[in-house]
């Protein structure tokens, strides 16, 4: 019995197709992306442990980890997201995340500076 095109290749692409990336290359793979991931998955357990051993009242859902990593968990509301990511009055280009952990950038910054000029 003849092969069929679709069939012929090694790794089984049907004609036409690019070849498949073989897993663990490419973009995001490789040890510091695995370093990363592992450690936002670590920060963002112990942010949820810290206020879980909290009594229920005196949770509020924002912090910070390890003394210096920003964190907020709250539901995020219209008037907190454009705080966070656009005050021009605010002096800092890198601001803390409206949502999650870590830091985002403060757009307002920009447009501020651009206007000075």
């Amino acid at each position: 019995m003849a092969r069929t095109q679709d069939t012929d290749s090694a790794a089984g692409e049907s004609a036409g197709q690019p070849p498949r990336a073989k897993p663990g290359r490419g973009h995001g793979s490789g040890p510091a992306v695995g370093i990363v991931r592992l450690a936002s998955l670590a920060a963002a357990m112990t942010a949820v442990v810290r206020e879980l051993r909290l009594p229920r009242a005196e949770r509020v859902w924002h912090g910070k980890v390890w003394g210096f990593l920003p964190y907020d968990f709250r539901p995020p509301r219209l008037d907190r997201i454009r705080q966070g990511m656009w005050s021009p009055s605010d002096p800092r280009l890198i601001v803390p995340q409206v949502f999650g952990i870590g830091w985002t950038v403060n757009f307002g910054w920009f447009v501020e500076r651009l206007r000075k000029r």
